[in-house]
């Protein structure tokens, strides 16, 4: 249970496995808790990735979809261009009382950044 706790607060942060195979941070995390072993990156990319996303798809879901409030999402956009100049559209929901979440990206390509097009 402890380590799948570790690993969901690697994939929500989007830190990396390999932070688990640093000796300073190993090092960290043991003088906390002496008494467990920590699992390394190898350990970390097994079935805790899955068991992570199934757990936070849950968590969004019971936020989105569930209650009163459920209807009252607004859809948030932002869109740039990368480092070869290429279109994108960063898509996010907002809940009423402030929270948020990733919904998508998109390559524009050539498509205009209007509501109609950004709705789709």
């Amino acid at each position: 249970m402890l380590d799948q706790k570790g690993a969901d607060i690697m994939f929500e942060l989007g830190l990396p496995f390999v932070l688990f195979d640093n000796p300073k941070f190993r090092d960290w995390i043991t003088s906390l808790n002496p008494e467990h072993s920590l699992p390394n990156s190898k350990q970390l990319a097994g079935p805790m990735p899955n068991a992570s996303y199934e757990r936070l798809k849950q968590r969004v879901s019971n936020v989105l979809f569930e209650g009163e409030e459920r209807k009252r999402l607004t859809l948030v956009t932002d869109s740039w261009t990368n480092q070869r100049n290429e279109p994108l559209s960063n898509n996010l929901l907002a809940t009423p009382d402030g929270q948020s979440f990733f919904y998508k990206a998109v390559a524009t390509e050539f498509n205009p950044h209007i509501g109609a097009y950004l709705a789709t």
